[in-house]
């Protein structure tokens, strides 16, 4: 009634967990002292947010209406369809979608 040995699978099994596991215990070890320790010149220092607008009373938005401006050659930007013409919310109580003018010559195919 001694002890029986294990088979040579079962250990490499074992021995195959341990490595895992000391792998895995290292990589977190290391994630840790990188996170508290960043390497020099890694981040950037903070940079005060550009401001591209002349005044303070300038936003991103623009008002009503739906064209563009029309370039000085080349085609017409593409405009709201004559018979269905836009209407934002700033004007109407319900905001009408936008449906292209299709006869213009930038969408026909060449």
């Amino acid at each position: 009634m001694g002890l029986k040995a294990a088979p040579a699978a079962k250990l490499a099994v074992r021995g195959n967990r341990r490595q895992l596991l000391n792998v895995a215990c290292t990589a977190a070890a290391l994630t840790c002292v990188l996170a508290l320790f960043p390497p020099p010149g890694g981040a950037q220092p903070n940079t005060a947010i550009p401001n591209f607008a002349p005044d303070n009373m300038t936003g991103w938005l623009k008002g009503p209406g739906d064209e563009f401006i029309q370039p000085e050659s080349g085609p017409d930007p593409i405009k709201s369809d004559p018979a269905r013409p836009y209407v934002s919310n700033a004007v109407a109580h319900q905001e009408i979608v936008k449906i292209a003018d299709l006869t213009n010559p930038i969408l026909q195919r060449r």
